[in-house]
């Protein structure tokens, strides 16, 4: 008999009423699992990134009381800082030691560093209103050298670099030295120094008094500067002494300087734009001349 005479047929077998419960149980355990992952994001995700989320403050106040919706606006920042406490509390750190003012060991004797002691006690006391004050200068202290690095950055396309005076030294044995410094390290994005910068640079070209100091074919970066001064006796302001100060660096989309100048209480004038305008204009058009810039616009 021949094999072309059997036919093989295959028939699946049936799963059995335990094999279709078990797999009922394992696709149920598995749904579960998807759903409590879900919800693990959908918190981490609320945790972790509403502290950074813009607030709307939605308040129930007329727009004619301005108490209600003052005091509203003051509940919804406590509220925030709240959820963002352990977030500032654990980075606060890190942070300020990239900030923190120190010697920059520059070649030169007798630097001092300036002092952000409020920012470090805000900290602790939870007082916000020392960042806010110390964004226009009032409870910190700078040096004009701290200052000037610090401002530099917006004319290295972000990053901060280590001052110094002397590149080189050759001695009279035949061997020299180079001053060698810290790498520059970038602390803002390139974009936001160029935007930065071209505000600057309109700053100069439209509202320095008046715009009548613009520069035709050289493109300067410059602002000015006026700020109360600080009480001998440490309580508060003068509300008639002024410190003035005034930054810029040119050409300001290829900088090869930096000028800050500052003055301490100048007498029968308010506003730095009428102390410091003249002398720093006069200081970049010597330094274009004597070095030769070439134009930028």
């Amino acid at each position: 008999m021949g094999l072309s005479n059997y036919k093989l047929q295959i028939t699946p077998a049936s799963p059995s009423e335990a094999g279709r419960a078990n797999y009922k149980l394992r696709k149920g355990f598995l749904s579960v699992l998807k759903i409590l992952f879900t919800l693990l994001l959908l918190y981490s995700f609320t945790f972790y990134l509403l502290p950074f989320t813009p607030s709307v403050f939605a308040t129930h106040c007329p727009d004619s009381d301005y108490d209600c919706r003052i005091a509203e606006i003051q509940r919804e920042i406590e509220q925030r800082q709240q959820l963002s406490g352990e977030y500032h509390r654990a980075t606060h750190h890190r942070q300020h030691q990239r900030m923190r003012l120190r010697q920059h060991g520059i070649d030169l004797p007798g630097e001092v560093r300036g002092s952000l002691k409020n920012l470090d006690e805000n900290a602790k006391n939870k007082r916000m209103v020392e960042y806010a004050t110390a964004a226009f200068g009032q409870g910190i202290s700078m040096t004009p050298i701290e200052t000037a690095r610090a401002l530099a950055v917006l004319a290295n396309q972000g990053k901060i670099v280590t001052p110094y005076v002397v590149k080189e030294i050759k001695y009279a044995v035949g061997f020299s030295r180079t001053t060698v410094t810290d790498e520059a390290k970038p602390i803002l994005k390139p974009e936001t120094s160029e935007t930065i910068t071209r505000m600057l640079v309109h700053v100069v070209d439209n509202s320095l008094l008046g715009g009548t100091v613009k520069m035709k074919n050289y493109s300067i970066a410059a602002k000015t500067g006026t700020a109360q001064m600080a009480r001998e006796d440490g309580k508060g302001y003068y509300d008639d002494r002024y410190l003035h100060t005034f930054f810029g660096y040119f050409p300001a989309y290829n900088p090869r300087f930096i000028v800050f100048l500052y003055t301490q209480y100048p007498k029968e004038v308010k506003y730095a734009a009428y102390t410091l305008t003249e002398p720093f204009m006069n200081i970049a058009k010597f330094l274009i001349n004597y070095y030769n810039i070439p134009p930028d616009r």
